[in-house]
This record gives C-alpha cells, structure tokens and sequence, in this order.
C-alpha cells in the first residue's frame, strides 16, 4: 500500500551519526539541503534542493545597485527559474515521462548552468555573497544533477519545509519543550498531525478521534487492531478525508 508519512524525529545536537541511525535500512533517494550528516549513508542517494540553491543566489543580490539585473547571482536566479517553469508543466505526469522530459529540456539547462558557473567563478572574490553561492552549487552539482534520473525526485523539498513550517512557527511562541520526553511527544504529535493533511484528513477531527477511542482498544491482544486508526486506512479516510466542494 502506498501512503504518505511524516515523521518528525527529536534529536539533541546535529552529529552527523544521528541521520545515520535514523535512516539505517533505508535505501532510497533523499532531497535534503546540504546538510552534511547525510553524506555516506549507505544505500541512500542524495538529492539536493534547487529551492535552497536559488535563495542564497536571491540572498547574494544587491540592494543598493540599480544594475542588480547584471549581476551573475540575477543570471543565475533566472537560469533556475527556467528550470522550475518546465516542472510546473509536467508535474502532473508519470515518472517515466518527468523524466523523459528532463533529460529533453531540463538537462540541457542544467549542462548550461554549471558550464556557465565554471567558467565565471573567478570573476568574483570567493568569500563573497555571488562567491560562496557559487561554491555551493559546485560542490552539491551531483546532487543537484538527481532529479533529472528519477522521475520521483522533486526539484526541491519544498513539501518538507512547508510540512515543519506549522512546528517551526510554533516552537516561537512555546519556546521550549521543557525536557526531552517533551521534544520527543512533541515530536510524535506533529508527526500524526502532519501524516493526517498529507492523507487529506481533517486533522481536528481525526486526532480527536483517535483520543477518544484508541484508549478503548486491547492492543495487547489485537495488535492489528492498530491498522485500522491509520491515517491511510480506507475505513479512516472514509470518515476523516476532507471532501472537495
């Protein structure tokens, strides 16, 4: 069964062994953006966003110049941009034909990019704004490559960060979770509240459902009772999925 699923995972510090363990026995492709504690996870694949890549060439334009359109990071802003107006026409098609058309019109867009950026990097003091984009890019270019081999791999992770923007926003206003049980109920509640929207669930309804009646369950004695209370269950969905007008 295919279904969507959010997880939020607490944990204390940003060592690179906590991704590891996390995603131990998973082999897939992941988009992430940069961070290195994904590098050489064995099995995995990274792909990286071309999201966070045009925001630090947006966050190197200038402000006080009249000319900023002449500027490399411009150049580079609008050579992304072209790339993400061709996955907007294609992103209701399979896989197989995303990728068909990526390799006919985004590769060579991508060929261009980095081609372009190679040859105009020493034209820009390295520990620039423009300079350290630049790098960036270069040295996440594999990555960057990705998503023109898979039609399942999106250009950015954009779903990601809106899926944590409700957490991020929140965790200002609550500032802290007191303690690490707390982090890690905190962390199990919005992964519930999340998997509920990404399965189309009214998410009110269903986790005041699940706290009304999964206490009345023995799961002890029906494990598989559990399957039911799912987000992607169809008998869940039956009830709980937000219904288009």
């Amino acid at each position: 069964m295919k279904c969507n699923l959010s997880i939020f995972d607490y944990r204390p510090d940003k060592n690179a062994t906590n991704p590891q363990e996390f995603l131990k026995g998973f082999e897939s492709t992941i988009i992430t953006d940069g961070y290195y504690g994904y590098n050489h996870i064995d099995g995995v694949t990274n792909a990286y966003c071309w999201a966070h890549a045009r925001r630090k060439f947006y966050d190197a334009l200038p402000v006080d110049m009249k000319n900023a359109s002449d500027t490399l990071a411009n150049t580079a802003v609008e050579k992304i941009a072209r790339l993400f107006a061709i996955e907007k026409q294609i992103e209701t098609l399979s896989p197989d034909k995303k990728v068909k058309v990526r390799q006919e019109k985004s590769k060579p867009l991508v060929d261009d990019f980095f081609s372009w950026y190679k040859d105009n990097q020493n034209k820009v003091l390295t520990a620039s704004k423009t300079g350290k984009t630049i790098q960036y890019a270069l040295n996440y270019e594999a990555g960057l490559r990705s998503f023109l081999e898979d039609g399942l791999v999106p250009i950015t992770n954009s779903l990601d960060e809106r899926t944590i923007r409700p957490f991020t926003v929140g965790r200002k206003n609550w500032l802290f979770s007191t303690s690490t049980k707390g982090a890690e109920a905190s962390a199990s509640v919005f992964s519930l509240i999340e998997t509920a929207k990404s399965n189309k669930l009214n998410p009110y309804d269903y986790i005041e459902f699940i706290l009304d009646y999964l206490p009345q369950q023995d799961l002890v004695e029906d494990p598989e009772r559990l399957d039911w209370f799912l987000p992607w269950s169809e008998e869940i969905k039956e009830e709980f999925e937000i219904k288009a007008d």
